[in-house]
């Protein structure tokens, strides 16, 4: 039977048509075979986007920040972006702690100071200066997210990024203010974590440091009671109009907030820092404020606290000065800036497990 089918075969062979049929017949039997094994294929590998994973998602490439936690994870960073009220594009870094399916914590801003918040002023390498990776750890530590928002690199000067911002005037620091511009990334912050599902909306709050410091005293102003037809600022004998401040949004602002050696005289923004009876500064949220005694911004950052302690509407507002320290302590690893590092670091500590 064999060698029949063999003759029959090489016959078919040594006729021309029947050879061509033969061989598209071939052609097509191979091609439903090549078709077949890529639908087996594509089929398993569309199975598996729908199995759940048979272990924790980890990290920020296996899933992004805006999804819900359907499996325990670990501690998890992010690089993400989000955009302020003013369609400016922002970067920032979001840790987020261990959590459980179903599980939400609280989180705070974090706003960096004049220098920006990437160590050696390089954005490429992705990595934060010393003191907000502790406090990152801290927070993680704590069970509680935080975003690290760069206020910077999405931000042009003369066609470049800003680098740092330090020692602006009036005259020169309207693209960055941190009184009326930088509120609005804190709030963009704000915003972006409500919209992750495991955040508690109603927990957020905001710290910053120095530059940033200023800006978290801005954001918590109270802007149903301080109101004016035109806000401006003052330096150098003259008085320049300006943007007013960002109003809290319909869902509620910050719970609370820490503002670190911050410049609180505004250049009058709210009102003159030579007579806190002169215009107004009321926070709407529990503020800490954490200076120096030999920080040059204290005298101007007292006359806001002793403003908000006359003027205020029975929030809470705390002022907290280190002996011997200085600007920027938080950073600093020695002598008197360091005990007072140490010391801040705890009353934050306490100051968020009551307010946040």
């Amino acid at each position: 039977m064999q060698r029949q089918i063999f003759k029959h075969i090489q016959a078919m062979k040594t006729n021309k048509s029947v050879r061509s049929m033969f061989n598209t017949i071939l052609q097509k039997v191979l091609l439903i075979a090549i078709l077949g094994i890529s639908l087996f294929v594509i089929s398993c590998q569309e199975s598996n986007t729908v199995v759940a994973p048979t272990s924790p998602k980890t990290n920020a490439s296996a899933r992004l920040a805006t999804d819900a936690i359907a499996v325990a994870t670990n501690d998890t960073v992010y690089n993400v972006t989000f955009q302020n009220a003013k369609g400016l594009t922002l970067t920032a870094k979001l840790y987020v702690p261990a959590l459980q399916p179903g599980e939400q914590i609280p989180a705070m801003v974090v706003m960096h100071g004049c220098g920006g918040m990437w160590s050696n002023d390089n954005v490429a390498a992705n990595k934060m200066k010393t003191n907000f990776n502790e406090w990152a750890t801290d927070f993680t530590t704590k069970k509680i997210a935080s975003l690290f928002i760069d206020s910077y690199t999405n931000r042009l000067e003369n066609g470049q990024p800003i680098v740092e911002f330090c020692g602006r005037t009036p005259l020169n620091d309207s693209i960055c203010s941190p009184v009326y511009e930088r509120t609005y990334d804190a709030y963009a912050g704000l915003a972006y974590l409500r919209s992750l599902p495991y955040i508690q909306g109603s927990r957020i709050g905001l710290m910053g440091f120095s530059h940033g410091g200023s800006t978290t005293m801005a954001a918590l102003v109270n802007t149903t009671l301080v109101t004016k037809s035109q806000w401006t600022v003052w330096y150098q004998n003259k008085t320049y109009n300006v943007a007013a401040p960002v109003a809290r949004p319909a869902q509620g602002g910050f719970k609370t907030a820490v503002a670190y050696y911050p410049g609180g005289g505004f250049f009058s923004y709210f009102g003159s820092v030579s007579d806190a009876t002169k215009g107004k500064y009321v926070n709407y949220a529990p503020l800490l404020i954490l200076i120096g005694k030999n920080d040059d911004l204290l005298a101007a950052t007292q006359v806001q606290y002793d403003r908000a302690k006359l003027n205020g509407a029975g929030t809470s507002i705390e002022l907290v000065t280190y002996e011997n320290a200085n600007h920027s302590f938080d950073e600093k690893t020695t002598g008197d800036d360091a005990v007072a590092k140490a010391a801040a670091r705890t009353k934050v500590s306490s100051w968020l497990a009551a307010t946040l």
